[in-house]
């Protein structure tokens, strides 16, 4: 399927009010860009997509799309392709996508990823707290030598 912003000589263009849409999420774990006519319409889309309930996601106007080849149905999620066509650099492409546009970098939400940096924080925190116990024990023991 032809990305937004590709012409062929053959292919008829047409003209649609649409829009790439960042569809956002309280809890940020799948946010990425939606192609879509209306923010209402990317954010319910980005709920059905990624399983979300309804009201839990928002979209926000990131860029104005006029040109969508007549075969491309929206609202879907943007490709790379069609983000550079818009005018993002690409700055990681595997994995969890990061991209820019102008000053402001944009990078994909990743439930694992973020789970696994929670999970991560709260072992760090329990490790500083099993520390923190040990010196207390220690100094405690020190006080009933003495």
């Amino acid at each position: 399927m032809p990305t937004i912003g590709e012409r062929k000589a053959d292919d008829r263009q047409e003209e649609v009010d649409s829009r790439a849409l960042l569809g956002e999420t309280a809890d940020h774990f799948e946010d990425w860009f939606v192609l879509a006519r209306d923010g209402r319409s990317a954010a319910r889309y980005h709920e059905h997509y990624e399983g979300y309930d309804p009201g839990e996601a928002t979209a926000a106007q990131v860029v104005r799309v006029l040109v969508l080849d007549e075969r491309d149905t929206v609202p879907r999620h943007a490709w790379l392709p069609d983000l550079k066509n818009l005018g993002f650099k690409v700055l990681q492409a595997r994995s969890l996508r990061v991209v820019r546009l102008g000053p402001k970098t944009y990078r994909e939400g990743n439930f694992r990823e973020i789970a696994e940096a929670m999970y991560a924080a709260i072992d760090r925190e329990r490790r500083k707290n099993l520390a923190k116990r040990a010196a207390e024990q220690q100094r405690i023991h020190l006080v009933r030598k003495f």
